[in-house]
């Protein structure tokens, strides 16, 4: 406890590590985490947040082919962009959630699934 001027030491329990520690503060003893356990959000956050700018960036990527080559399929977006199918078709769902994107599907030739096809929804 902080008494005057004096320093005194706190022993308290990290809530993210559970390890014991003793250490002297000026803060309040309620902010029970400790340093390392910090740093670690940090990264996380950090993490998270570089995440996030890469999966707004192929949601980009998605819209701008969209609109260059017209509706296609989840495999030629793939062979466009490069990148894992449901990787593609993941941003695609919330590109479908936020109505920008559509599909419609053509009956394959033969026997089969229908071919979907994505295309941007020009009506919404």
């Amino acid at each position: 406890m902080v008494m005057g001027n004096s320093l005194s030491a706190y022993r308290f329990k990290c809530i993210d590590c559970r390890k014991e520690y003793e250490t002297i503060h000026w803060e309040h003893p309620s902010q029970r985490i400790c340093q390392s356990c910090i740093i670690n959000r940090r990264k996380k956050q950090e993490s998270e947040e570089q995440a996030k700018k890469k999966e707004n960036r192929l949601q980009e990527d998605l819209v701008d082919i969209l609109k260059k080559y017209g509706a296609l399929t989840r495999g030629e977006l793939v062979e466009k962009l490069n990148k894992p199918r449901t990787t593609i078709y993941d941003n695609l769902a919330v590109l479908m959630k936020h109505d920008i994107v559509k599909t419609f599907s053509k009956k394959a030739n033969g026997r089969g699934r229908p071919i979907v096809y994505f295309h941007l929804n020009l009506g919404g």
